[in-house]
């Protein structure tokens, strides 16, 4: 609906403050020489200027020419980050405070109001909108200025001026925290996502009624991200740390990033869970075959070789930081610990990590620069022990120890784990099922010397990893070529089809 209202505005009303309670618009022929009618559409909002007058109505700039412009800005920053402005957040501010104005104004009935020397009724609204009609009846100004502010597609109007500068403000977050930490090195979806929150479209959703999981740092809720199913990680505080991390290592079997707003990072949603729910869960669903096991550490120790090569250590690899996905991929998350080796060793009493998947010396604080990697050989170790483990133990040396220890104290006064004590943790079903030539056995034994020196590489663990794997995969295609394939194949409802 098109309303018409003829009115009169001088050029140039210079007279009486804008916010005050009163206004006089002088009657004279040439401040009311134009006189028009015009159309309330598509925008019927006249700001004032900066000095509080109104002005002319050619010189005006309307709020959806000014949405439309600082839009047309943010778009052009996607394509070149060195065009982004932080003072995009002020430009945001004081559009919006402008519609907050606007959307306020018909309960602003504490001002009255003074056209050509008619007074108007206090229910007039003064504000960016008051129509300045110019010697028409009282009632014909009441009449009309209630038509106005009652229609309908007013509120419409406003509802879809404040949504619009709500997407741009979500556009603006989605780019200014990546643009601030490294603008040539952007999540890889990130652009995306701003163009289709400029266009007006919602691309993330977050699902906050039940959260995935939770920990000290972060809360992690199911989401998607363009139409793809996301995991949503809010953080408590900063995430400067782990978003560096994560934009650093780029690897198969590290977790990417979709977006970042700066205070939730979107990853990809791992619809198979965590290692934790398979290493620890009775779910018939989730029971890994030898060779499964096999692939999976083979993967994570993939990753962690080439955290090594990068001069990195991981220093929280536990089953929970281990995500897996539906085609058998797994990737490590959580980067907040990873740091450079030479830190670790510099500064050896800033422990990070679980204390169950550390080893003596960086509980002890005695990590040195020529042993810092080996701290994720101990690690990958004890995740293999907790595979086999019997249920009641905690940890090896909570089993040789007697009486009651803290870890911490248990860890300072063990000896070097002796293979019979190691054999005595492990549950015998869970050694025939996961284990039947006793390889992972002899990996857990060597990751858990207590001599960091004596601990084999990461490099040379994974390489033995992929060799056994190749040998039990030729070993089963052996078997297939004998019987017929469909009784040695997975059952996809039961395993995971990746290692198929």
């Amino acid at each position: 609906m098109s309303i018409k209202i003829r009115y009169d505005v001088a050029a140039d009303i210079r007279g009486g403050s804008a916010l005050g309670p009163e206004r006089h618009i002088h009657e004279n022929a040439q401040e009311l020489s134009m006189r028009r009618s015009v159309s309330l559409e598509p925008s019927p909002f006249q700001p004032f200027n900066d000095s509080g007058y109104f002005e002319p109505i050619e010189k005006r700039l309307t709020l959806w020419s000014k949405v439309q412009e600082l839009s047309s800005r943010i778009a052009s920053s996607i394509e070149d980050p060195s065009m982004f402005s932080q003072g995009f957040k002020e430009d945001i501010k004081r559009i919006s405070a402008e519609i907050d104005l606007a959307k306020e104004a018909p309960t602003r009935h504490c001002f009255t109001r003074v056209l050509g020397g008619i007074r108007l009724s206090e229910r007039t609204v003064h504000s960016p909108e008051i129509l300045l009609l110019h010697r028409c009846p009282t009632s014909e100004i009441e009449k009309r200025t209630e038509v106005f502010f009652l229609e309908e597609n007013r509120e419409g109007y406003i509802h879809m001026l404040q949504k619009k500068v709500q997407n741009l403000d979500r556009a603006r977050q989605i780019l200014e925290y990546p643009y601030s930490r490294n603008p040539r090195n952007i999540p890889q979806k990130t652009q995306a996502i701003a163009r289709a929150f400029i266009a007006g479209e919602n691309p993330i959703t977050i699902e906050r009624d039940a959260p995935l999981g939770s920990g000290a740092e972060a809360v992690v809720y199911r989401g998607s991200v363009l139409g793809l199913p996301c995991a949503a990680k809010m953080y408590k505080g900063s995430m400067d740390f782990e978003y560096d991390n994560l934009m650093r290592l780029k690897h198969k079997n590290i977790i990417p990033i979709y977006a970042t707003d700066g205070r939730s990072l979107f990853e990809p949603l791992a619809e198979g869970g965590n290692l934790q729910e398979y290493w620890e869960g009775n779910n018939p669903m989730k029971i890994f075959t030898p060779e499964q096991v096999l692939e999976v550490l083979c993967q994570i120790s993939d990753a962690l070789v080439y955290i090594h090569k990068k001069g990195c250590v991981y220093r929280d690899l536990k089953p929970e930081n281990v995500l897996v996905h539906k085609d058998g991929t797994v990737q490590l998350a959580d980067l907040g610990t990873v740091t450079k080796a030479k830190i670790v060793a510099k500064y050896p009493h800033h422990t990070a990590g679980t204390i169950l998947y550390l080893p003596p010396e960086a509980i002890s604080g005695r990590s040195k620069i020529e042993s810092c990697k080996k701290i994720d050989v101990w690690s990958l170790g004890m995740l293999v022990w907790r595979l086999l483990h019997k249920d009641g133990i905690e940890h090896p040396s909570l089993a040789t120890i007697q009486g009651r220890y803290s870890l911490v104290k248990a860890l300072g006064e063990a000896t070097q784990y002796t293979r019979g004590e190691l054999l005595d943790q492990l549950d015998q079903d869970k050694r025939q099922k996961y284990d039947p030539n006793r390889f992972l056995v002899d990996l857990i034994e060597k990751c858990l010397t207590h001599d960091p020196q004596q601990r084999p590489g990461m490099r040379e663990i994974h390489g033995t990893l992929k060799a056994e794997v190749m040998e039990m995969r030729r070993a089963r295609e052996s078997r297939s070529s004998r019987f017929p394939k469909e009784e040695f194949a997975f059952d996809l409802s039961h395993a995971m089809p990746g290692f198929l």
